[in-house]
């Protein structure tokens, strides 16, 4: 006769030697099998279970347990009499010891004062292992302008961590600019996001620098919220980047002559916290107090007779200066006119000095001829 998995309570036969029944033994025979049962998890701990004769053939000892994750495997010998109660016993863990990871070496490095503040990542306590690879370094100032590195960096790097220290020297960031020395560091060369609060644009005219050129291509992912005041844009890798003015002169303003002594200067900016100054001949004529939400501007100055040099100077938040430059004239330059009268009554003078002259010596020649040779030998 034979046994099912059901014969078993609370547990449930997992591997035997005869897959699917007990072994047949004869009446008066002995036989020993090893079974592997396992206790079912919702026994509890201190649970009698009696296992009896099954088929032909009972429990007996030896019984050992051995713990399989959440459950205890038990082994049982059977033999031809007597029966065997157990006792379900917690599972008996052994505490693997978890190894103490070794602290990075730029874990003990203190950051400068400028960056010492919760917008820098806080280095303190990490590891060898997370400073090879390190995620999402960020450093930045308290006003919230900051560099998010998009890539991991080495922080094992001794070159970095005989640096740390004096970051400030290579790093320089403020108002609408952000300077990395990447070839001091080139650790810090890296695909990063830039972010600058505070600032106040023209949507679409939001200009970015590359070393004083035009970023262009590296330069992506430009954002701008006008009610924040925050600005960010990715950079493929870095150098220095700041914002510009985007200073523009309307073309009426650009007139070559005027009738009037006092004109009306009217241009644009992109950043609308800019310094505008305008001069004419090289002097301060005004300073424009008031940059409309779109841009816009216009100042009047007054013009001096003759040839007047205007020059408009936009100066960005990152202290980048735009110029534009042109001419206009007002009225005759009295100075030229004085100068061409000199110059005419000079030429006047030479002229009737001329005439007197040649009729002086005409004269003159005509007296000699008309005297006698003893007169003229006196002569």
């Amino acid at each position: 006769m034979g046994s099912s998995l059901g014969d078993f309570p609370f547990c449930s036969i997992v591997a035997y030697d005869t897959p699917g029944q007990w072994p047949r033994v004869s009446s008066g025979g002995t036989i020993t099998i090893t079974l592997k049962l396992k206790i079912g998890s919702g026994v509890a701990p201190g649970t009698k279970v009696v296992f009896g004769p099954v088929g032909c053939g009972i429990l007996s000892d030896p019984i050992t347990y051995t713990q399989r994750g959440d459950a205890i495997y038990t082994e049982l010998g059977v033999a031809q009499s007597g029966s065997r109660t157990i006792v379900v016993q917690s599972p008996v863990t052994t505490p693997v010891p978890t190894p103490t990871p070794e602290p990075a070496a730029i874990a003990g490095k203190t950051l400068p004062a400028i960056f010492n503040n919760e917008k820098t990542t806080n280095l303190a306590g990490i590891t060898v292992e997370q400073a090879a690879n390190f995620k999402n370094f960020t450093v930045g100032l308290t006003s919230g302008i900051r560099v998010q590195f998009l890539e991991p960096i080495d922080l094992t790097s001794e070159n970095v961590i005989n640096k740390i220290a004096n970051f400030d020297e290579f790093i320089q960031m403020g108002p609408g600019y952000v300077s990395v020395n990447s070839d001091s560091l080139p650790e810090l060369n890296k695909k990063a996001r830039i972010i600058f609060t505070g600032m106040s644009f023209v949507k679409g005219r939001i200009v970015v620098l590359r070393n004083g050129e035009y970023a262009g291509s590296y330069v992506s992912n430009v954002a701008y919220d006008p009610v924040m005041q925050m600005l960010s844009f990715e950079v493929a890798g870095f150098s220095k980047y700041e914002i510009a003015p985007d200073l523009q002169i309307l073309e009426e303003s650009r007139i070559s002559e005027s009738e009037n002594e006092e004109i009306t200067i009217k241009g644009s900016v992109g950043d609308l916290k800019a310094n505008i100054v305008i001069y004419a001949n090289e002097e301060e004529a005004v300073k424009v107090e008031n940059i409309n939400t779109d841009g816009s501007f216009e100042a009047k100055i007054a013009l001096k007779k003759g040839i007047n040099t205007i020059k408009v100077s936009a100066t960005s938040v990152s202290g980048y200066e735009e110029i534009e430059t042109f001419d206009i004239k007002y009225g005759n330059d009295t100075s030229v006119v004085f100068v061409i009268l000199i110059i005419a009554v000079v030429i006047c003078i030479l002229i009737g000095a001329g005439i007197v002259g040649f009729f002086y010596m005409k004269k003159k020649r005509k007296s000699v001829g008309k005297q006698t040779p003893q007169q003229q030998q006196t002569l």
